[in-house]
């Protein structure tokens, strides 16, 4: 038995955790540590990745620590789709845990139509921080910006738009913004 794709050296396993104490379990295991900040954008994950590196154990895996820190993201051609865009990510996540969430995220049309609650209105407040949208320029500047808070230049996105092709031309924007 082989294990695919063969590389040349081993895996860097990580842990993903949204405290500080899933980042000691991550150091005391010498594994690599993501900070879910799309989960907790309250400032606690800078903090918990100092303590991550501090506490860091070397092992087979690992001989240094390893930082990522993952957020949701929504980019629009303009400032006015990205609005869009991250109204549409608001009203998802606003229903997610809720006994009837959306199955993904809902149309631009159905945003558009909703009539937000004042519960829901506080609920998106709360929720601000999970979030990084804009232009595709504005977006790497705040990605750039959330990994030197961690530390890292490592940070994952997850983008949180409706339709296949809006997340594609996000990702070909986004690319194109880290170059300039």
């Amino acid at each position: 038995m082989r294990a695919h794709p063969q590389t040349r050296g081993k895996p860097q396993p990580f842990v993903l955790g949204a405290s500080g104490a899933t980042a000691e379990i991550a150091a005391q295991a010498g594994l690599g540590f993501t900070f879910a900040h799309f989960i907790n954008p309250s400032g606690d994950g800078p903090l918990a990745a100092k303590a991550y590196r501090v506490a860091f154990k070397r092992n087979d895996f690992a001989t240094e620590p390893t930082v990522i820190v993952a957020v949701f993201v929504a980019v629009g051609d303009t400032e006015a789709q990205a609005r869009e865009f991250a109204d549409a990510f608001h009203l998802w996540l606003t229903y997610a845990e809720s006994a009837s969430p959306f199955e993904r995220v809902p149309s631009l049309a159905t945003t558009r139509d909703h009539n937000w609650s004042p519960d829901e209105l506080a609920v998106r407040k709360r929720n601000k921080g999970r979030l990084i949208s804009g232009t595709a320029t504005q977006v790497v500047t705040q990605l750039r910006e959330l990994g030197n808070a961690y530390g890292t230049d490592e940070v994952m996105i997850n983008l949180m738009m409706p339709g296949e092709s809006a997340r594609l031309c996000a990702i070909d924007a986004i690319s194109q913004a880290m170059v300039l």
